[in-house]
Parts: C-alpha cells; sequence; structure tokens
C-alpha cells in the first residue's frame, strides 16, 4: 500500500543506508524505526509487543532487509579481484574468523558465516563459483523470512498481552483484512487500537478523545462508575454516544464484513 512505498521511501532508505555492512549488531535498533513508524501511523500504544505490529500489517523483522543487502555484498565481494582493498579486507577477515580470533561485532566476514549457519546454508561458506552462490540467494532468502515470520507467530501464540485474533493473512505478508478496506484512516486507526489493545492497559482515540485505561479502573469521561474497558467504550459509554453512531452509519459500517474484522 502507499503506506509501506511511503516508509521504504522516506524513511527506511535513509536509516538502512549501506545496512549490509555496518548494521547487524544492531538488528533490534534498527527494528524500532519500522515499529515506531507505523504505530505513530495507527496510534498504537507504546507497550504494544513489535511482534503484534509485525503480524497486524503482515511486516518482516528489519534484520530481512539487512541480511538481503548483506548477501548482495558479499556476492560483489566474491567477483572482486584479489588486488582490490576491499576484497583484501574481507579474505584478512575471513582468515581472522576461522581461526577463532574473531569478535562477531566487528568481524563481517563471520557476521555473514553466521547468518549462513542460520539459514542452514553453511556449505556456501567455502564456495567461490558465483553462479551458485547467486542461485542460493533466494533459498536463503525465504528460509530467514520463514524463520522471522514463525518467531513473531509463536511469540504471539504464547503471548499474555491479550487475546485478540491474530492476522493469519501474515505469514504471506498480507496485513490485516481491514487495513485494505476502503474506509476513512481513523476507522482503521479504531480498529488497529482496538485489536492491539493490552490485557491491562490501552489507549483509544475516537472522537478526538485519547482514553486511556486500566483493567480496574473506573471510566474517566462519564459519571456511571463503570469498570473502563474497551466493551464499555464501544458500546455503552455515554459521552460518545454521537460517535459511535456515526461509526454505524458511516462508511465503515456498510463496508466491514459480519465476525471477524481481520
Amino acid at each position: 500500500s502507499s503506506w509501506f512505498r511511503l516508509f521504504s521511501a522516506s524513511i527506511e532508505s535513509t536509516s538502512l543506508y549501506a545496512a549490509g555492512i555496518w548494521a547487524f549488531p544492531h538488528f533490534e535498533k534498527l527494528e524500532r524505526v519500522q515499529v515506531r513508524a507505523f504505530k505513530s501511523l495507527l496510534g498504537l500504544t507504546r507497550n504494544c509487543p513489535d511482534y503484534i505490529v509485525r503480524l497486524e500489517l503482515g511486516l518482516l523483522h528489519t534484520k530481512h532487509r539487512i541480511c538481503k543487502s548483506m548477501y548482495d555484498w558479499w556476492l560483489r565481494l566474491e567477483s572482486m579481484d584479489a588486488s582490490r582493498l576491499p576484497k583484501i579486507c574481507y579474505s584478512q577477515l575471513k582468515a581472522l574468523a576461522g581461526r577463532g580470533e574473531v569478535d562477531i561485532r566487528y568481524n563481517w566476514a563471520h557476521q555473514m558465516k553466521t547468518l549462513l549457519d542460520e539459514t542452514e546454508l553453511s556449505d556456501l561458506w567455502e564456495t567461490t563459483d558465483l553462479a551458485t552462490l547467486k542461485k542460493n540467494k533466494k533459498i536463503f532468502l525465504n528460509r530467514l523470512s520463514d524463520s522471522l515470520r514463525t518467531q513473531d507467530a509463536d511469540r504471539a501464540r504464547l503471548s499474555s498481552y491479550n487475546v485478540a485474533p491474530r492476522n493469519y493473512s501474515s505469514p504471506s505478508g498480507q496485513c490485516a483484512g481491514y487495513l485494505s478496506f476502503p474506509v476513512p484512516l481513523y476507522a482503521k486507526r479504531l480498529l488497529a487500537q482496538v485489536r492491539t489493545a493490552g490485557s491491562s492497559y490501552s489507549r483509544v482515540t475516537l472522537s478526538r478523545i485519547v482514553n486511556i485505561f486500566y483493567s480496574s479502573s473506573s471510566c474517566s469521561i462519564c459519571n456511571t462508575g463503570e469498570l473502563v474497558s474497551l466493551s464499555h467504550l464501544l458500546g455503552r459509554c455515554p459521552i460518545i454516544r454521537s460517535e459511535r453512531r456515526r461509526l454505524e452509519d458511516d462508511e465503515i459500517g456498510r463496508t466491514l464484513p459480519a465476525g471477524n474484522p481481520a
């Protein structure tokens, strides 16, 4: 969608510039850039786990793009003449890694070898045939992608953060269905905030009112004395009755299918 294209063009292209050379030790720090961008877009809370955000939007961990850049740089290094300075440095780093004299933070060759081990392609490390390396690039990226998506799915399955249904289209890289519906952005934000709300704490913006609630506190915007919850906010709170009617009568009510919005 246009969201992802905008992020890729204006943010990711800067934060991941030449990332294949330097970014291996910083996977999680760089992933914060992606997650914060989409949390800001949808108005999600800071405490919403990163894996929930990635699953909801069908995103891959930034590690995948960094590793793709690393593999491309590896192909370039292997194709260089032995007299080129980058190739000389690479050969020295590879020799140090082979002798175990290495701190992985500062040895690019050992970082690349570690990624090959993770994807069960260790035999490629000693290969000098460029055609073989190019042929296995897609296998490398597919295995890495499957591993990252499986990790997110497993963490979400075991999570106690909330009990909302997950986006089952995420393994194929698709966002939750409601994000593709032709409805206003405020409606998509509301649905995203509801689906990613925590069981004990969350925040929902409705009718330009930011509603922060804890599972044990009373509603702060009405005097009914009811415990604040999503069901109270979206179904019974009298202060935002008009906003609920607008949601029911708006395009969202005619567009969303019955049942699970995902």
